[in-house]
Parts: structure tokens; sequence; C-alpha cells
């Protein structure tokens, strides 16, 4: 209680005095008038000392009046027995509007709401001020001009032996009020976003005690926010406790700055994405997200850079090698050309059937018709057949480039040197062994007479030696009267490949 409301209160003991020292002055005059001689002396010295204290009186009255009247920001109000308006004081003028003229003998209901006054507002506080010796209340009151302010005030009784009335005391806390709920709806609003947001949230105190936890939060968690709040957070979760999570929590409440990191959760065992800081109140506000598909899709990329520059190593030095070999045993520039461009084609026809493939494995039957793709001219004379088979990028390449090989050599020397001679593919897979074991067959009939070669040129070389070795398997070629025959067998090891989607 204020100082101008402690000398306010001190008018019930002036008026107590007030009363009482009437009733003796009356009671002093009858004496008087009923005495003897003597016994008036001793009257007058009472009756002079009473007069005393009444000036004393209206000293004090004087000066709690003009104190009253210079709380200006304060309505101090005085009622009779009934609820009407005795005193109206300059801040009460300031507040409500009205001067005291105005108001004085009028019923106290006239500055409450219309709401509170149907609801009987005015009489529920003069009777609890009877029961209690106070009524405290906050509400909207009314204005002279209409409008309405919140007041925060006290109503109390004041009597000597007798009930004298109401004193009111109230202040405008309109500023206070609408600053509260801009408050509230500013969190209001916050708990709204943080409700429907995609990402985690939670805030706990200086003690790590949970104070919110949101709705994805929540969801992912798996737990009801309402068995947390109020609970400590390595409690709900021991798991925690010595985590990088957690480590960072006691960093941010050990440091108060913010701090973001990466790491896996030890409640979700998946990545996650943090933020923490610190609160004005001292603890901690930490958002966090799932990052596990996009540590996955980095790790992903990262694998995938690595791999595509080991392609592109592994493609570079195919070339450098075909390049080489054709160049030196090429007779003339133009012989060596030609064979340049067609190895690097059936190179580039055989990328292109893996990039289809995204890498991960390619059909053995399209490798084989992207290989005599070039030779379609020739029709029915080139047959190929054999089960589905799906065979790693290393092998496509190795075989896409053994074909073109022995297709070059068959236009050249062989079956389709002539008009007559054919060409037939087949293969078989033996999954009996482990792993399954590729069975391919190169199988010339009807060309020219075949003979053993004096040197063994860049194809032969290819086959025997660079397709056994990239295979892992065994190659052979042989010459045979009626015509050459290749014969490849490798195991089908799927390769760890990556997407490249």
């Amino acid at each position: 209680m204020n100082q101008q409301e402690t000398a306010i209160l001190s008018r019930d003991d002036l008026l107590k005095r007030l009363a009482d020292l009437e009733r003796e002055n009356r009671k002093l005059r009858a004496q008087a008038e009923r005495s003897s001689d003597g016994q008036s002396a001793a009257a007058d010295t009472r009756i002079l000392t009473l007069q005393q204290d009444r000036n004393s009186l209206r000293i004090s009255e004087g000066w709690l009046r003009a104190l009253v009247e210079s709380a200006t920001d304060y309505a101090i109000i005085t009622l009779d027995l009934r609820g009407h308006v005795t005193s109206w004081n300059t801040g009460a003028r300031n507040i409500l509007g009205w001067d005291e003229a105005d108001v004085v003998g009028e019923y106290t209901d006239f500055f409450f709401n219309e709401e509170d006054r149907k609801a009987g507002a005015h009489e529920d506080e003069m009777r609890e001020a009877l029961a209690a010796g106070r009524a405290e209340d906050e509400r909207w009151h009314l204005k002279k001009d209409g409008s309405l302010f919140w007041a925060k005030g006290v109503l109390m009784p004041f009597r000597d032996s007798e009930m004298l009335g109401f004193l009111k005391i109230l202040r405008d806390r309109t500023e206070e009020k609408q600053a509260a709920q801009q408050l509230h709806n500013s969190e209001e609003q916050l708990r709204e976003i943080l409700e429907s947001i995609s990402d985690a949230f939670y805030a706990v105190d200086r003690d790590l005690r949970f104070t919110y936890i949101n709705r994805k939060a929540e969801e992912w968690w798996g737990r009801r926010r309402e068995e947390m709040i109020g609970n400590v957070y390595p409690e709900i979760f021991p798991q925690v406790v010595g985590s990088e999570v957690y480590n960072a929590h006691l960093k941010v409440m050990e440091e108060r700055l913010p701090f973001h990191f990466e790491a896996v959760s030890p409640i979700l065992n998946h990545w996650i994405d943090v933020h923490i800081y610190p609160t004005a109140e001292g603890g901690l506000s930490i958002y966090f997200r799932d990052i596990t598909h996009r540590k996955k899709a980095e790790e992903h990329q990262r694998v995938l850079i690595h791999e595509l520059n080991h392609r592109v190593k592994n493609t570079l030095a195919t070339v450098q090698s075909i390049a080489s070999q054709t160049l030196r045993n090429a007779f003339t520039m133009y012989e060596a050309k030609e064979a340049l461009e067609s190895r690097l084609f059936a190179l580039s026809r055989a990328h292109d059937v893996l990039t289809r493939e995204n890498w991960d494995a390619a059909n053995l039957h399209e490798i084989v018709s992207q290989a005599v793709e070039p030779y379609r001219s020739y029709g029915s004379r080139i047959q190929f057949a054999g089960p589905t088979v799906r065979i790693p990028p290393r092998m496509a390449l190795a075989l896409a480039m053994a074909f073109q090989e022995l297709a070059t050599n068959a236009v050249k020397y062989g079956a389709l040197y002539n008009e007559h001679g054919q060409v037939g593919i087949r293969w078989t897979l033996d999954n009996s062994s482990d792993p399954p074991c590729l069975k391919l067959r190169w199988e010339e009939t009807g060309g020219l007479p075949v003979r053993m070669p004096e040197r063994r040129g860049f194809g032969t070389r290819l086959i025997e030696r660079s397709l056994a070795h990239d295979l892992n398997g065994t190659a052979e070629i042989r010459f045979a009267a009626t015509g050459v025959v290749c014969e490849i067998a490798a195991p089908v090891v799927r390769d760890e490949t990556i997407s490249m989607t």
C-alpha cells in the first residue's frame, strides 16, 4: 500500500475521533447546565480541551483533504451506506471525466459498464467489503465520454460505532491491460507459429526442465507432451546424457551464446540439425529438424563423385589404350582413323546403355544389340540369343569392346566378308556356381577359309588378355577352319554401383 492510500485510510480514524469528540462535547454541555458554579469551572476546562481537539481535527481534516485532492492519479470516492456518491476528488474527475458537482448524490453504478450493471457488480462489491473489510477488483469502467478504461480498485467500509459509508480508490490501468493483452496475443501468435512449423521445438528452464514442447517434437519423440512438461530433460531421456546434443545444451547454458550444429540424435537415432538459443529467463530454446535424408543425399553425392571420378579415369585410360594400340597397329592414317572411330563409337554406345540404366547394371541383350547396331545391313546373317542377364558396368564395357573387335574382324576377314557367312552369338548363365557364371560363345560360319594369323593383333590381345583380366574370367579365340570362335566365361558379380539420378 503506497503513501497516498495510507493517508486516505487514516480518515477512518479521524472520522471516528471526530464522532467521539462530538458525543463527548454534547455530554459535557449537558453536564455544565446541571452543575454548580464550582463544577462549571471544571467543565469549562474540559470544554476548552475539547475545542482544542476539534480545532486539531479540523486542521487534520484539511490536510487530509488537500492530500486527497493532490492524488490526481487516483480516483478517490466516498459513498454513503446506500451507495450514493458523497465526495469525488480531482483524480476521479481526471480519470472518469465528471465534476464532483455532477455526481454527488448519484448512485455508484453510473460509471460501471452495462454488463456489470446488469450483473449487479457494484452491489457485490459493497457486500464483499462489508463482509471482508475490503473488496478488490479489476474491471472495465465507463468514462463520461462513453469510452471504457481498465481500472484496478479497492472498496472499503469506514465506520465509528455505526457504519458511515464506503471509500473507493481506483487507478486507470488501461495501458498495463493493453500491454498485457498485446503480450498475450504475441504469445498466442508465437504458440500458433510453433505449433504449425515443420521444425521440432522445445524450451527448458535453467534446470533443463521442459516448459514447452511443440506438436512436431511430441510427434517425433513419440511421447505425450503433458507427460514431459515440468520434468527434467535427461530424466525423461536418460540416453542423451554424455551425447553431443546434451553437451551442447550445457555449453549454451553456461556461455549464453547461440549454437548451431548437426549430430545424430540419441533419441531418434537420426541425423538432426539443431539451433540452441539462450533465453532471458536463464533457460534455452531449441529448434531441431530431421536431416537424415539430406545426410544420405550428401553421402550419396560424395560416393557418386568418387565413382564418377573413378569412371572418368577408367574411361580415359581405356580411350588412351585404344588410341595407342590403334595407332601402333595401323599401317596408314586412314586405317588408324577408321579403327579409332569405330572403337570409340562402340565405347560410347556401351556408355549410353549404362547411362539409361543409371550405371547400376546393363541387360546383356541390349549390350550385344548396340554392339552389332552398325552392322544392321547384314540382316539375319547376325543372330544372337540368350537368357536375360544383367551384368555390372565393368563387364558391360569390356564385352562391348570385345564385340566391336570381333565384328570388325568378321567384316574385314571373316564370316561377314562374303555374302554367305553368318555370325552366331549365344550365352547361358550357370546358376549352380556362386557367383553365377556367364558363358558366352561367338561363332562364325560360312565365311572365307580361316588360317592362323602370323601375329596377334590389337583386337586379339584385347580379348584374350584385357577382357579376361577385366572380367576376372577366361577368354579364348580359336581360328577353326569353319570360322573364328571366341568363348568367354566370367563370374557375374554385381558391383557396388551408384544410381546417377
